[in-house]
This record gives structure tokens, sequence and C-alpha cells, in this order.
């Protein structure tokens, strides 16, 4: 999981591991007439070289196309959450505690 890590934050360290995925092995597409990101058959590698995600995990898609469903259009990049949007996002949550080293 190197260097998709946040520290401080599960919520962006997957949507970090969401978005290299979709990034090397996704598209935007459609399913039942809806936006929705799909994934390759490139995703089972990419998931056994980065010991992670699998296509059969359906959360994580789930989540963003509900998310975006409600409030704005499915989005076609995705790059990594930084530390600048990690501090956005703590300002947004609510979240003032140091982060974690």
């Amino acid at each position: 999981m190197s260097g998709l890590i946040v520290g401080g934050s599960d919520h962006l360290t997957s949507y970090n591991v969401y978005a290299e995925a979709f990034t090397q092995c996704g598209a935007v597409g459609e399913v039942y007439g809806l936006p929705r990101h799909l994934f390759d058959e490139r995703v089972e590698e990419w998931a056994d070289r980065r010991e992670s995600w699998s296509r059969r995990s359906k959360t994580p898609r789930s989540a963003v196309a509900s998310c975006t469903a409600a409030w704005t259009a499915l989005p076609t990049t995705m790059p990594r959450a930084t530390d600048e949007i990690r501090r956005a996002f703590a300002d947004c949550c609510g979240i003032h505690a140091a982060r974690p080293s």
C-alpha cells in the first residue's frame, strides 16, 4: 500500500486505493443506464501487485456511485489525496487533531 496511505484518515486512504485502481484499470461506463466506474480484467493483477482491493469488492464502487449520484457527476479522473486535500477534508469534517506521524 506504499504511497496510498494518508496518515490520520482511513477514508482518504480508501479513496487513494480506489483512485489508483480506477486510474490504472478503470473507465466510466453505464450500468442499468446510469454512469458507473467500470474495471477491466487488469484490476485483478493490480490487486495482486498491491496486495489490496479486488474487483469483487463492490463496497468502494457502491460508495462512489451513491455519493456522486446524489450531488455531482461521476468523476472521470481521480487524483490521489494530498496533504492539502487531507487538511481540507479534516476541516470539512470538523477534525482538528494533529496528524499522526
